[in-house]
């Protein structure tokens, strides 16, 4: 029997942190969806194609930051909020 896949929408400007991240987390056996700041991440969490059960983001982007993405998501979605600085 499989295990279920969770799905985690993966948000950061940094291409190469947001690629070691998805490699860690897809080795876990998540799914994991990529978005390069938070306007493509709130398009896709609306897409719901998959639907993420977690959403993971820079706290700091260009644009919509981790927090305006917390409030647009709200409470329809967990959100992790990290840094690297």
């Amino acid at each position: 029997m499989n295990k279920p896949t969770h799905v985690i929408l993966l948000t950061d400007d940094d291409a190469i942190l947001r690629s070691i991240l998805r490699k860690m987390l897809s080795n876990q056996g998540y799914r994991v969806i990529e978005a390069e700041d938070g306007a493509s991440a709130i398009q896709a969490f609306r897409s719901g194609n998959p639907v993420p059960d977690l959403i993971v983001t820079d706290f700091e982007m260009p644009g919509c930051n981790g927090i305006a993405l917390a409030r647009e998501i709200g409470t329809r979605c967990p959100v992790i909020l990290m840094s690297t600085e």
